[in-house]
């Protein structure tokens, strides 16, 4: 989604990794990829230092473990194709994307300030005021996130990565102990893994925050207009805009599966997790709007209803009661215009975008493992 400006500010800084979007240009698809780039090419650095993919460790790994079915197995981790090498780039893609997706919705929220001004009826500078001290006040909140984002990723990456279980004794699901190469590179994912799951449980509380920011302020609004409801893009683009930002996300989670050699069952629930976050932004500040339609509507309804009752009392007790008579067609037609009005605040070309969004990740999926089975036949 294309924003006006596309640059994040200096008093938008509420955490280092919104730092150092600043620093690398204040652009947050372009700091993804450099951030993304920079780990990619410290993990291979890494590895070939630590000397997983010389011959001698790749050939270490496959005859003294049978971690590999056939020699072609053992080409493909010569090349960078096995399992640690896709971990790797699925996790620099993942961290490039948690150290930016916090930043890009804040570039956001600045470029639709106006409209969400005009929505409550204050000043553009007064929104954003009211935004700056609700993300100050949050700060440590999405501190303790990110630390309790940060454990969970080492719980959730030591059974994932091979041996790593064996070696404290405790049974794996790999069954063998890796040589010292493999061990030593095993270093990367630990610094790298949990602090992405950091920064994602961070952005993840951020979120839910903002969800909450928006929902207050449906009080700070008067009925609207159920007739022309422009007036709430704003929360639809809030909501499309961070609903997207997340999908994102579990798309590029999804590229773990591609691989048949990562262990998939402990990364699983994470990325349904981010899915999940994906459809609570969309639909959480929807659902509200709707309640407010829907009450609104009603209430409109109820009086119109009592007018037409009194219009139709009026022409049984006199049949030739011009003025009521012509009252009461202009108050059906009024009816049935209420009736007829929409009770959400998005239109059906939105709901298509949407639907188009939330596939992403499915199709992602469903594609890789359409082309790892014409892999497999290719190869035999």
């Amino acid at each position: 989604m294309a924003l006006q400006d596309p640059s994040l500010k200096r008093d938008q800084l509420y955490a280092w990794d919104q730092w150092l979007v600043w620093r690398l240009g204040g652009r947050p698809w372009p700091a993804s990829f450099m951030i993304a780039g920079v780990l990619w090419v410290s993990y291979w650095v890494f590895a070939f230092t630590t000397g997983i993919y010389s011959e001698v460790g790749v050939n270490e790994l496959a005859t003294r473990n049978n971690f590999f079915e056939d020699e072609a197995d053992t080409t493909q981790l010569l090349f960078g194709l096995g399992p640690y090498g896709w971990a790797a780039t699925v996790f620099c893609l993942l961290g490039g994307f948690a150290g930016t997706v916090a930043s890009y919705n804040l570039v956001a929220q600045r470029n639709e300030a106006a409209d969400a001004a005009a929505m409550l009826g204050i000043s553009e500078d007064e929104l954003l005021r009211y935004w700056d001290e609700h993300y100050r006040e949050n700060r440590v909140g999405a501190r303790v996130a990110g630390v309790v984002g940060y454990v969970l990723g080492l719980i959730t990456l030591f059974p994932s990565l091979p041996g790593m279980m064996e070696r404290i004794g405790l049974q794996g699901s790999y069954n063998f102990l890796p040589p010292e190469s493999v061990q030593f590179a095993a270093v990367w994912f630990f610094v790298v893994a949990p602090l992405t799951f950091s920064l994602i449980s961070k952005a993840v509380y951020i979120a839910f925050r903002e969800g909450q920011l928006w929902s207050g302020f449906r009080s700070k609004v008067a009925a609207p207009d159920i007739f022309d409801l422009t007036k709430l893009r704003p929360v639809t683009k809030a909501a499309m805009r961070g609903s997207f930002s997340w999908v994102m996300g579990a798309t590029i989670g999804t590229l773990f599966f591609l691989s048949s050699e990562i262990d998939r069952s402990t990364l699983l629930p994470f990325f349904i997790g981010i899915g999940g976050v994906a459809i609570m932004y969309l639909i959480a500040p929807l659902v509200g709007w709707h309640r407010v339609l829907l009450a609104e509507k009603e209430r409109q309804l109820k009086d119109v209803r009592k007018v037409i009752d009194r219009c139709w009392a009026r022409l049984k007790a006199a049949e030739d009661d011009d003025v009521a008579l012509s009252k009461m067609g202009g108050l059906l037609a009024l009816e049935a215009r209420i009736q007829a009005a929409r009770e959400w605040p998005i239109d059906f070309s939105t709901i298509g975008r949407l639907a188009f969004y939330l596939a992403i990740p499915l199709i992602s999926w469903i594609g890789g493992a359409l082309m790892e089975r014409a892999v497999d036949a290719a190869i035999g």
